[in-house]
């Protein structure tokens, strides 16, 4: 044991602004503003909306090789980038910012810690890293520190790693204090989690899965396994996954198997527990790769994304602060990206030409939306919170916009005046809640659906078209 000096580096990338991107490749934004929607594949939103597929954020570097990821304290998502040096934090509107790590090359694991700071591993140095919020990186010289991987909060107030390289269990306190705790000669930890047991729980790539208590003493369970990654679950068991297996840990020890090879997987990467109570598991080889989920009730295994064009792979994934699921997608030739995946979602459909306004009993005079695509008549819209949803112009000839307008009441809409349209016309970025005061799709050419847009917490909200704002074309959207 001993207190191990911090380097604090206190930088980030100074391309155009602190960190943020600057716009050196066709599929990145201007300095500061979240990378287009799709923009790497020409647009073609369908492509990902047939797979929930709601947004891709594009990275700077074309190896950047994003590798893991967690929520941060902040509310935004940040992950490490292997290769470049990085570690990058992401908002839920797709703004990306990085983070240099000077010259310690392949940080890999990261977690939130207790003490409010997002802590990494960094493999191939003697170093664990911690950086702020705000972005100051500190790096925690540590000689016995081999080649840590994942890493965790523990139940006890510190962060614990696994250490392949020193055959470890290692845990840093908020001070810096290091103590690692030999697993085996053999062993290689690869990665941990904090059990629902409080205890932590780790993979042991030499084919076992490993407990150790906060106290530092260790069990392993089982033999001959191939688990990489590892997650807990509301279920309250563990779940690990690794090949072309997924395996069910209960907190006694006892591991059960599931091949996943039924379902055309040669190789899995990482997991988290979704919305749904299934466990998401992110493809790296196999027919096809990309993101399915686990039913730990009944064993089935739903292919649920491929990643556009046939890409390959999606690597990292977690449950994001929207309750979407969020993943990274690695790679040594193309540009890699942050992927956005949405289980469920809604479309509001707009149409006006040759269709007549209806009075609503609650909200009076409403025209042109409607729920889905179908519907030959205006209709007060019904949306599930916290879900995403798009708007898409059916009309063959008018272009259209939705914006928020107002707050509206479960009894009534108090509709500005007709010659007074109060909403923005500037196009929200994509993941913007509907009932964000600034919030408008912008422009809708005829046929042309909107980006994705979050649904946000349960309310009563009157959204307009500028256009035709004089024509009562307006609706109250109702997230429940």
């Amino acid at each position: 044991m001993r207190s191990s000096p911090l380097i604090v580096l206190g930088a980030c990338i100074a391309l155009a602004g602190c960190g943020q991107h600057a716009a050196v490749n066709p599929f990145l934004p201007a300095p500061g503003q979240p990378a287009p929607l799709d923009g790497r594949f020409g647009g073609v939103h369908p492509d990902l909306s047939q797979n929930h597929i709601t947004a891709i954020y594009d990275l700077i570097s074309t190896i950047a090789g994003p590798y893991y990821m967690t929520n941060g304290p902040d509310g935004n998502i940040w992950f490490s980038e292997d290769f470049v040096q990085k570690i990058a934090r992401i908002t839920p509107t797709g703004t990306i910012t990085e983070f240099l790590l000077a010259n310690h090359s392949n940080p890999m694991g990261i977690a939130a810690g207790p003490d409010g700071n997002l802590w990494f591993t960094v493999v191939g140095a003697h170093v664990i890293g911690k950086i702020t919020t705000g972005g100051t990186v500190s790096l925690l010289a540590e000689p016995a520190v081999m080649g840590a991987r994942g890493i965790t909060p523990g139940p006890d107030g510190n962060v614990w790693f696994a250490d392949t390289a020193s055959h470890s269990i290692g845990v840093v306190t908020p001070a810096g204090v290091v103590t690692e705790y030999k697993v085996g000669t053999n062993a290689k930890p690869y990665n941990i989690v904090t059990g629902p047991d409080h205890n932590l729980w780790f993979t042991d790539i030499q084919g076992k899965i490993g407990k150790i208590t906060p106290a530092g003493v260790i069990t392993e369970f089982g033999g001959g396994l191939s688990a990489d990654s590892i997650t807990a679950s509301p279920d309250g068991n563990l779940y690990a996954s690794g090949g072309s297996n997924v395996y069910k840990v209960t907190t006694a020890g006892v591991i059960t198997s599931a091949s996943l090879a039924s379902a055309g997987v040669t190789k899995t990467f990482d997991l988290a527990p979704g919305p749904d109570g299934q466990i998401w598991i992110t493809v790296t080889a196999g027919t096809p790769t990309g993101i399915l989920e686990y039913n730990p009730v009944n064993g089935k295994v739903s292919p649920t994304a491929t990643l556009p064009n046939g890409e390959c792979c999606a690597e990292a994934i977690t449950q994001g602060p929207d309750g979407d699921m969020w993943f990274t997608k690695y790679s040594f030739s193309t540009i890699g990206y942050v992927g956005v995946y949405d289980e469920s979602l809604s479309t509001v459909g707009i149409y006006l030409t040759g269709r007549a306004k209806v009075t609503d009993p609650t909200y009076g005079v409403i025209n042109g939306y409607f729920n889905g695509t179908k519907s030959p008549v205006a209709q007060i819209i019904s949306v599930p919170m916290g879900e995403s949803v798009e708007f898409d112009n059916l009309d063959p000839q008018k272009p259209h916009m939705a914006s928020f307008i107002g707050n509206a009441t479960q009894n009534g809409a108090p509709w500005p005046p007709v010659d007074q349209f109060p909403g923005s016309t500037v196009q929200s970025p994509a993941n913007t809640v509907i009932s964000t005061s600034t919030f408008s799709t912008g422009n809708l050419n005829p046929g042309q659906m909107s980006l994705p847009y979050e649904t946000g917490g349960p309310g009563f909200f009157m959204i307009g078209c500028e256009y035709h704002y004089d024509d009562r074309m307006r609706t109250v959207v109702i997230v429940h």
